[in-house]
């Protein structure tokens, strides 16, 4: 038995054919760009305009406290992406500074800047003795875990880990 096609088949075929390229080549993009933001690198070079707000009972205080990181961000691929947000967990020295969102950039191959101003509420007294060590002179380390990343509309879970050294010389 000998498969022949008729016009009707070829007609059907094509379609079907240049549909499954652009999907597959959307797909790789998608994959690429995915693997550039999965893998942006964050430098935090300093911090930056620290205000303390003191709440709670004279025997219980809590602190809010709000700062700049000022730093760079940059693409480790050749493709340079727009990012609509970033949703992200800090901790100073090993304590927890909450979490916070950064909006809107755009990072490639050169080092671009970046601030993220962050907002810590009810904290403890531990993390406010960080704060004012690292006023007073003492270095701290900032890690920042990347929870999500949002790119033309679409958020991916990323839970990727930096951490940053921010020397008093810095500040």
């Amino acid at each position: 038995m000998c498969f022949s096609m008729n016009f009707k088949s070829k007609n059907f075929l094509i379609p079907v054919i240049s549909i499954l390229i652009l999907s597959i080549g959307f797909g790789a993009f998608l994959g690429r760009y995915y693997f550039t933001a999965k893998n942006l690198e964050i430098e935090i070079e300093k911090i930056d305009n620290i205000e303390i707000e003191i709440g709670g009972s004279i025997f219980n205080p809590t602190y809010d406290i709000d700062m700049d990181l000022q730093g760079t961000i940059k693409s480790i691929t050749a493709i340079n992406i727009s990012v609509d947000s970033i949703s992200y967990f800090m901790k100073i020295d090993g304590k927890d500074f909450g979490p916070g969102a950064v909006d809107s950039f755009k990072a490639s191959q050169n080092p671009s800047p970046l601030i993220i101003h962050h907002n810590a509420k009810n904290l403890g007294k531990d993390e406010n003795l960080i704060i004012i060590d690292f006023l007073s002179g003492k270095d701290v380390t900032v890690e920042i875990t990347i929870l999500t990343i949002t790119m033309m509309g679409i958020t991916f879970d990323l839970n990727s880990d930096s951490s940053f050294i921010v020397n008093v010389d810095d500040f």
